[in-house]
């Protein structure tokens, strides 16, 4: 059994990360081993639970994966961690979900497929007897009666004892504790976010602070009682992904049933990987999207390297470990640092995260450009997420307009707009059957300033909600480039035929070497 919260609030700047940190540092101290989860895409947040915290972090969101992939995800997570107490972070309100106006991958919904119980941060500086009136309007739409105590963030020491006993009488409802106002714990925000923690030199410090603020004023005893309300995980061996998402569709659980094979327009029928029909909830095709632990062990052997340093630190735990069940080895390398590519790779996959910050250092990294432009010239199959994206264009600007020169792969040049230029959840379909997601859909998330003179148009990205679509990436047989960053869980498919095309190289470049000899 795992003891699960969530830490979740009215809205965005109540203080979730901040309660987050402190409370993971704080059940450290006290002798736990927890183990912690984002809702939704967000990066940032389960970096600084990783790199700072130690502490094994991962995301949940019901947008790309169904219940039961939830639920078993949360479940092998905390066991792989050697965890029995899981801590979520909660997104934005806690009822704020798509478009900010649905319920549906909404902090509320995980907690509610999770069945886990909530904890609802409040911003109580400049608020008294109103808190009442707020907490109780949430715990009204609460129907499941998840929330089962609140925190109060930013209220003076002296006040907070009246706060507490006026919220305990009125509505029954535990205050687990309280952070004072500290500029000490502030953590700064930029970007995409919070900064990224190597970008702190005092974070640690900060954290430490914060630690023993939480020890002292957060009342971890009651935390720990209300976790371990949470019910056994539902976790079936029969897992289909099958969450109730917005579409209405049911992903079942694929089954290859030994017929004919797609050809997948490559001129090879036998990769294993069968298309079989799904329904798209839009009266689109009909296919059924199959999961990835069908593919296992398919690909054993196969050398991927990963992008992986400070300008190239986005990539979900999850996608990485979809390419390893497959069989695939992965290897980290650093376009800052490293020269050269990793030797006998069959893949590539250059990772999002902030090159813009490092646009000389990369620049400088001659050897490392000219390297990879020779490879993906020869072949190799790729995958270019966002700040990867960027890596393979001719030149980027920085924010002051001048340029540094890239990898040269794309004839384009990206500069820094000032605003988002696109933002949120997106679907993206192949337009033909020649890329690696083939016409399946594999969903995704974009967050950028940055914009390109190329942006590509061979896939079709559809906003879930307001169904307001763009073309754009390139895809094609060897490569997948494009700004959106890429879930491969929602479409195992798409990893699977990236590999096969990375297979298809091993065996080009086995034979060449055969022939050299």
């Amino acid at each position: 059994m795992v003891s699960r919260i969530m830490i979740a609030a009215p809205m965005s700047g109540s203080g979730k990360t901040t309660v987050t940190c402190g409370l993971l540092a704080a059940l450290k101290k006290r002798g736990r081993n927890p183990v912690s989860f984002k809702c939704g895409p967000d990066y940032i947040d389960p970096m600084f639970h990783r790199r700072m915290l130690g502490v094994s972090s991962d995301n949940l969101d019901p947008y790309f994966l169904g219940q039961s992939d939830i639920c078993h995800l949360l479940a092998e997570d905390a066991k792989r961690a050697g965890s029995d107490f899981a801590l979520i972070e909660g997104v934005m309100g806690l009822y704020d979900g798509l478009g900010g106006v649905s319920e549906e991958a909404s902090s509320y919904q995980l907690a509610v497929w999770t069945k886990t119980p909530i904890i609802l941060v409040v911003r109580a500086g400049g608020i008294g007897r109103s808190l009442i009136s707020l907490l109780r309007g949430f715990m009204d739409d609460d129907r499941e009666g998840l929330i089962r105590g609140c925190i109060l963030n930013q209220v003076s020491p002296s006040f907070y004892p009246r706060l507490k006993t006026l919220i305990e009488e009125e509505l029954k409802l535990p205050v687990c504790g309280y952070l004072a106002k500290d500029r000490q714990i502030e953590i700064g925000s930029r970007h995409l976010g919070l900064m990224t923690p190597d970008s702190l030199s005092d974070l640690e410090l900060k954290l430490t602070k914060l630690a023993e603020m939480a020890k002292e004023s957060l009342d971890l005893a009651a935390i720990e009682e209300i976790a371990g309300q949470a019910p056994l995980l539902n976790v079936g061996e029969n897992r289909s992904g099958c969450g109730n998402d917005r579409s209405g569709r049911d992903r079942q659980s694929y089954s290859d049933d030994g017929g004919e094979l797609d050809k997948q327009n490559r001129g090879d029928s036998g990769n294993g990987l069968k298309q079989q029909k799904y329904s798209d909830g839009r009266g689109g095709q009909d296919r059924q999207k199959p999961k990835s632990r069908e593919y296992a062990g398919k690909f054993f052997g196969l050398r991927v390297a990963l992008a992986k340093d400070r300008a190239f630190s986005f990539i979900y735990p999850q996608n990485q470990r979809v390419f390893e069940e497959m069989g695939a080895q992965i290897i980290p390398f650093s376009p800052l640092h490293d020269k050269r590519l990793p030797e006998n790779i069959d893949g590539l996959i250059l990772s999002g995260g902030y090159p813009e910050l490092y646009l000389k250092q990369l620049e400088d990294n001659y050897g490392m450009r000219t390297d990879i432009r020779r490879a993906i010239s020869g072949g190799l199959p790729s995958i270019a997420e966002c700040g990867g994206f960027l890596y393979l264009q001719e030149l980027v600007s920085d924010p002051d307009g001048k340029s540094y020169r890239m990898c040269g792969l794309l004839p384009g040049k990206a500069w820094k707009t000032n605003r988002l230029v696109r933002f949120g959840y997106v679907e993206l379909l192949g337009k033909t059957e020649s890329g690696f997601s083939g016409t399946e859909g594999i969903r995704g998330h974009e967050f950028h300033y940055y914009d390109t003179s190329e942006n590509g148009s061979d896939m079709l990205a559809t906003k879930p909600l307001s169904g307001r679509s763009w073309s754009c990436a390139f895809s094609g047989p060897d490569h997948w480039w494009g700004f959106p960053h890429l879930y491969y869980a929602s479409c195992p498919g798409f990893a699977a035929n990236f590999l096969y095309a990375a297979d298809l190289y091993h065996k080009r470049r086995m034979a060449e070497e055969r022939n050299d000899d």
